[in-house]
């Protein structure tokens, strides 16, 4: 993997969690590291392999333990069915291994860390080809269906231990449609429900949904009490994008109809060759609270072109790195921003930082307990923009973005 490749990765997974109290945590003295934040910060993380970074097998797992332990209070993992999680065949669908998954909930229960699990549900990207092939009914599926999330969620008592599940990832595209071909979305076939979200005009996309999503929520609630969100990405701006409209209009049907929805979940996958309006951001956070629902940042990341595409760079450069920092600044003072709107801190929105490329990383370096300039531009953004502490008077959005904008620009140092 090229050296640009590695840094538009970066960043790719991590989780910030605002909540009404501050975070019980012990300050560093330089009072500049991230649990030095009135945020709860978290990070993804896997147990980690000879060439992959992570709490157990990597070579420096040590380290990164260490850095979660001082540094976040939530660890996000990972339960793909296509790469481990799901080992069954067509012929023997019913067999799982979630041990690795499980090993990082027990690490992070017993570090007193709230724990994050992604995913259960959603496209054909996270399930096995077998499946996605396969000739089922739709007793099948549904049978199946039920024993994927029964599985995940009760062995190892993890219906106690997880905090939050990531129910349904990616029901949409990139441009907002449903996935058209069967083998995309396998569960899919269990059929179509009439819109209940009540939209009309240019607000209403889809004259249906898929059943297989409110069933994923259903069937997630009757095995435990933890949040449970919807998650997509390209949907973080209230932009009157195809996809932004179509996954309101998702999440509307979904309340509508009592589905056990808590949380929507924004993937942030942002990139240096593109400007934001924040604005729209604080505004989409906005209108799903406004439906009482939490909202996450996910999947965060800053990299600097298309995460899917090659990279455009051959190195990461100085002015890159400067822009990147600059970047992550102003994107935690707009989340700090969003989850005020009309509200004192309330919810638990959640947002991003990877735990890899550990010489960039927002947090500790590998060879230095001082944060680097990316922890300290993204502490110093949540500092600024929690100024303001709960239950002081509440600014307006485009006031309190504005403020949050002139500092930045007013010569702000990082």
């Amino acid at each position: 993997m090229s050296e640009a490749k590695k840094m538009s990765l970066l960043l790719s997974a991590a989780l910030v969690v605002f909540t009404n109290a501050v975070y019980p945590i012990s300050v560093r003295a330089s009072g500049t590291g991230l649990s030095s934040t009135k945020v709860l910060i978290g990070a993804t993380t896997e147990v980690g392999s000879a060439d992959k970074e992570g709490l157990f097998n990597w070579k420096s797992a040590s380290q990164v333990q260490k850095t979660i332990q001082n540094e976040f209070g939530l660890v996000q993992t990972t339960a793909y069915p296509a790469w481990g999680a799901w080992t069954g065949t067509a012929q023997n669908p019913k067999s799982y291994n979630i041990s690795d998954m499980n090993r990082v909930i027990n690490w992070a229960y017993e570090n007193n860390k709230k724990t994050s699990v992604h995913l259960l549900c959603g496209s054909g990207t996270y399930f096995p080809d077998w499946f996605n092939s396969g000739t089922w009914t739709n007793a099948q599926l549904e049978d199946l269906l039920k024993s994927w999330i029964t599985e995940a969620i009760t062995a190892n008592n993890n219906a106690s231990k997880v905090t939050y599940w990531n129910v349904v990832n990616e029901a949409f595209t990139w441009d907002g449609k449903y996935w058209s071909n069967p083998a995309e979305c396998r569960w899919q076939q269990l059929g179509w429900e009439v819109d209940q979200s009540g939209l009309t005009g240019n607000a209403k996309v889809y004259n249906e949904h898929p059943v297989y999503i409110r069933k994923a929520f259903e069937i997630t609630r009757s095995k435990t009490s933890a949040k449970l969100e919807l998650r997509d990405y390209y949907i973080e701006f209230w932009d009157n994008s195809i996809k932004a409209r179509a996954f309101y209009q998702l999440v509307k049907h979904l309340v509508n109809t009592k589905a056990p929805i808590d949380a929507v979940g924004f993937q942030g996958h942002f990139r240096l060759d593109r400007t934001y309006d924040w604005s729209l951001l604080t505004r989409a956070v906005s209108e799903y609270k406004k439906l009482g629902l939490e909202v996450y940042f996910t999947e965060v990341d800053y990299g600097d072109t298309d995460q899917i595409a090659p990279a455009k760079t051959t190195h990461w450069s100085a002015a890159m790195d400067s822009a990147q920092k600059k970047a992550l600044h102003d994107f935690a003072a707009a989340a700090v921003v969003a989850v005020r709107i009309g509200y004192v801190c309330g919810g638990l929105p959640i947002t991003a930082m990877h735990i890899g490329e550990w010489d960039r990383m927002l947090c500790c370096s590998m060879n230095s307990i001082s944060p680097n300039p990316r922890t300290m531009a993204f502490c110093r953004a949540l500092k600024t923009a929690c100024r303001r502490r709960p239950g002081s008077i509440i600014e307006r959005p485009k006031e309190a973005f504005t403020r949050r904008a002139r500092e930045s620009s007013a010569g702000y140092s990082f």
